[in-house]
């Protein structure tokens, strides 16, 4: 069977990190693709995980953290509020949370989404994601990123504030050898 050009895309990158990479379709609240790495998928196939849809995080996120993934989610669209949705494309969202999968240590991720997608009428339709290890200390760390312009807002007390993004020297070497 011959996958849509997009997926096999997205296996492809996949196929070259341990992070894992998905699709969120906002419009009908489920997962458009998962990536078959298993470091996100609690156990389940990435079907079960496309099947469950929002869900998922219900089932696998502490509950003590549900009302941060809707912080999260309320805050990213307050803030595409603020610019027009032909740029949303320059900026990422992410923010930490754990996972619990079945009879194992909860693990702490950092998830980035970025849009991927808008519907004929400017909202946003579907989002490309990754989930990775997380270097916070603790969940929470809403943060804004333009890849643009190298500009950082990060989310707390209920309002974005703008910071520097300040490199560590070992940031900054790699930033150099890159160049």
């Amino acid at each position: 069977a011959k996958l849509p050009p997009f997926i096999e895309a997205f296996d492809a990158v996949a196929r070259t990190t341990y992070k894992s990479i998905y699709v969120i379709d906002y419009h009908r609240q489920n997962f458009l693709y998962v990536s078959d790495n298993p470091f996100y998928l609690c156990g389940m196939t990435t079907e079960e995980v496309q099947e469950l849809g929002y869900d998922f995080y219900l089932k696998f996120v502490p509950e003590s953290e549900h009302e941060l993934l809707l912080e999260a989610n309320c805050a990213g669209f307050q803030f595409a509020e603020s610019i027009p949705p032909e740029r949303w494309s320059e900026y990422t969202i992410s923010y930490d949370f754990h996972t619990c999968p079945p009879k194992k240590t909860p693990i702490l991720i950092n998830h980035k989404i970025t849009p991927l997608k808008m519907s004929s009428d400017g909202h946003l339709w579907l989002a490309f994601c990754i989930a990775s290890l997380s270097a916070a200390p603790s969940s929470g760390n809403i943060e804004v990123t333009n890849f643009r312009n190298e500009r950082l807002w990060a989310y707390r007390n209920n309002q974005w504030k703008e910071e520097q993004i300040i490199l560590t020297k070992r940031e900054q070497d790699v930033v150099y050898l890159l160049v």
